[in-house]
């Protein structure tokens, strides 16, 4: 940017400038949720997938019904259940059903 603004360089070579920045770099960063995710890591995401998909069409062949996963965007997509979420409850809420699937209390 330096450069740009001190006119060493046109705006047209700082955007190939730009383009061309490594997988790693903070601006790729920026645009993957703080994330270095590069084209290795996009590709083990797909062959992961993939997999899935053919574990499924096994279980088709045998005659079951599949389950076909969705694709996610990223590994770290928020579509799971995180561990801790409470699910709306309150702490007093959580703190009952935990008491209640506990070992019960036995009298003396």
């Amino acid at each position: 940017m330096g450069a740009y603004w001190r006119r060493e360089i046109s705006a047209r070579q700082l955007r190939v400038l730009v383009e061309h920045l490594p997988p790693g770099s903070a601006l790729h960063r920026a645009r993957n949720d703080g994330q270095q995710w590069t084209n290795v890591e996009a590709l083990l995401w797909q062959l992961l997938h993939y997999l899935k998909i053919l574990d499924q069409r096994l279980v088709w062949h045998r005659g079951k019904r599949p389950k076909w996963p969705k694709w996610l965007q990223f590994p770290w997509s928020r579509d799971a259940v995180q561990l801790g979420d409470r699910g709306g409850a309150t702490t007093e809420e959580v703190l009952a059903y935990l008491k209640s699937i506990g070992p019960q209390q036995q009298a003396k």
